[in-house]
């Protein structure tokens, strides 16, 4: 479990007699294997990690080798050097111990008595008790997490007992704010987004470190694909009472209670949200979705139309203003892929149709990321009236005069949108100024509506805005 340090080594009775005189900083160097170094390309050979013994004779006559020693020790990663003294090396100089010392390589004198053998053999019993009480260990850190599988366990759990078997600070997170991202976090799919397990580490993780870290992941997946399955179940029925509740037909009042009841809203108030694509064709929705469900625990009603998404949620303003934010952080990061449009706080499910249409009208005229009905005034006061029943169909009436003509819906809506300026419009339309007063002329006697009136050019513009928002 634990990888095998010089400072193991030097611990153990075995290696006792041996002094080490340089680069103690580097005791907590890993250590994979031993082997003896008598030829100037050896160092060439190594893997890394190893524990390189040497009595010299690479370097007899050749001081060249021997003062960079230390330099191509450090490029191969050697854990430590043992130099046997009295044969060939011959002065182990100051500049030798400062650069060993720079470099965290420990050097340990080795008594020319001592035959490499042995000192090879003391290494591979140390090397081989170290895997077997690993092996140990792991297997009783499998277990634990093979038993916490059998448990009604929960997330949390799953992580705190893999954090403590690994002796890593572990955690999960559904979605990464920003300041987590410079953070080693590990997806728990590959497929869809079941959110990440995050690694707080400075050095690299071990084998055994990984393999726990991977058979959490797995448990989470497992758990959290059974409860998306759950979820999604719901979801559906959901969207099936979004849609029943947007249509035309009468309902009881009883069936409003239950939906109630069913989604555990505490109060009748609620917003509508309409999400527009905007940029980006191939956003998809169930993820938005998902993000709604992980933050608000699925207790909201959706539904999907051909241009982009509505939720129905019980929250306060401030509450949808914090959720749409941290939402749009992470949907509309790289480019701007959507608009959303809030309504006004609605107090009875019967308004849910004129919640989803105000939401929806917002993002066909602004170009905030989001717009919330409560600050756009001008619109409020227009929506209360055309939703006035005989508001409305005295406005549909007007429409379903013109709509037959699109150049008199056109030169209307340039016209109100210069402020009735006639000669603006008409450059704007490029058409010559008698073609515009013809067009208004007709529009009069179309629908009773004078824009020379100016009690009429109210009315225009109210017709104006109806007209975007006619079905």
């Amino acid at each position: 479990m634990s990888d095998l340090m010089v400072k193991d080594i030097f611990s153990s009775p075995k290696f006792k007699p041996f002094t080490i005189i340089a680069g103690k900083n580097g005791l907590t160097n890993k250590v994979k294997d031993i082997i003896v170094l008598e030829t100037p390309e050896g160092m060439s050979w190594l893997h890394g990690n190893e524990i390189v013994l040497t009595a010299g004779y690479a370097f007899h006559d050749k001081k060249q080798y021997k003062e960079s020693l230390i330099e191509d020790a450090k490029k191969r990663n050697v854990a430590a050097i043992g130099i046997k003294i009295g044969r060939y090396f011959g002065e182990i100089t100051n500049d030798l111990l400062e650069k060993a010392d720079k470099a965290s390589i420990p050097i340990f004198i080795i008594d020319k008595s001592t035959d490499y053998s042995s000192l090879a053999n003391s290494f591979y019993e140390i090397l081989f008790d170290n895997k077997a009480k690993n092996l140990i260990k792991e297997n009783q850190a499998y277990n634990k997490l093979l038993n916490i599988q059998t448990e009604d366990t929960t997330i949390t759990k799953i992580v705190k007992e893999t954090s403590k078997i690994t002796g890593l600070n572990l955690s999960y997170i559904r979605y990464p704010d920003q300041e987590d991202r410079d953070k080693k976090i590990i997806p728990i799919s590959k497929k869809e987004n079941l959110g990440y397990l995050m690694v707080e580490i400075c050095d690299k993780l071990s084998t055994f470190q990984k393999n726990c870290i991977n058979y959490s992941i797995a448990l989470i997946n497992n758990k959290l694909s059974i409860e998306q399955e759950a979820i999604f179940s719901q979801s559906k029925s959901y969207r099936l009472i979004t849609k029943l509740l947007l249509g035309e037909g009468k309902i009881d009042n009883d069936f409003f209670s239950y939906v109630k009841d069913s989604l555990k809203w505490k109060s009748d108030k609620y917003y509508g949200i309409y999400f527009k694509t905007i940029n980006n064709k191939n956003l998809r929705y169930s993820n938005v979705r998902k993000y709604i469900e992980y933050k608000t625990n699925n207790q909201f009603l959706y539904s999907k139309d051909k241009e982009g998404m509505v939720i129905f949620l019980p929250y306060e303003k401030d509450e949808i203003k914090d959720l749409l934010n941290k939402l749009k952080l992470i949907f509309n990061r790289e480019e701007k892929t959507f608009k959303i449009g809030v309504s006004k706080i609605n107090d009875n499910f019967k308004t849910m149709k004129t919640a989803y249409k105000a939401a929806k009208y917002l993002t066909d005229f602004y170009e905030e990321d989001i717009i919330f009905l409560e600050d756009k005034m001008e619109e409020l006061v227009f929506l209360e009236i055309i939703n006035l029943d005989w508001a409305g169909k005295f406005f549909a009436k007007k429409i379903e005069m013109l709509k037959d003509d699109k150049e008199l819906l056109e030169s209307l809506e340039k016209f109100v949108e210069n402020n009735y300026n006639r000669q603006k419009t008409a450059q704007d339309l490029f058409i010559h100024p008698e073609t515009l007063r013809y067009r208004l002329k007709k529009i009069k006697n179309l629908t009773n509506l004078d824009v020379n009136k100016s009690q009429d050019l109210t009315l225009i513009t109210i017709l104006v805005k109806f007209s975007k928002n006619y079905e």
